[in-house]
């Protein structure tokens, strides 16, 4: 999920943060990659914004564990969600994931 710096650039929300719109960062399929391509500081980005109720394939962090039905806000780690703790819910989950893998997961949610 983004967020606007000083600049009017595009970065990764602050963990916590209540955003509105919902802005995400999406797949670069015109420069050959898919959504486990991350984008460069530099890069331009290709956004949508997302109204409640779209489903996405959303970045979960590592070592994170979420329920099936339980609400997510915006992740310490850049670009992550994570089960709501001190901010502001950005989307449900649709499955459960327990996420010891070593490195980021993805997880299909719905934006509330």
């Amino acid at each position: 999920i983004l967020g606007v710096n000083g600049s009017g650039d595009w970065i990764p929300a602050a963990a916590g943060t209540a955003v509105q719109p919902k802005r995400w960062a999406i797949e670069r399929e015109y420069m050959g990659g898919d959504y486990n391509t991350a984008y460069a500081t530099g890069d331009a980005v290709k956004v949508a914004t997302t109204p409640p109720g779209v489903r996405i394939n959303a970045l979960i962090a590592n070592t994170v564990n979420v329920a099936k039905g339980g609400l997510l806000e915006v992740g310490a780690t850049a670009g992550t969600l994570r089960p709501v703790t001190t901010g502001v819910p950005v989307a449900v989950s649709l499955e459960a994931l327990n996420n010891t893998s070593g490195a980021n997961a993805r997880l299909r949610v719905e934006i509330v």
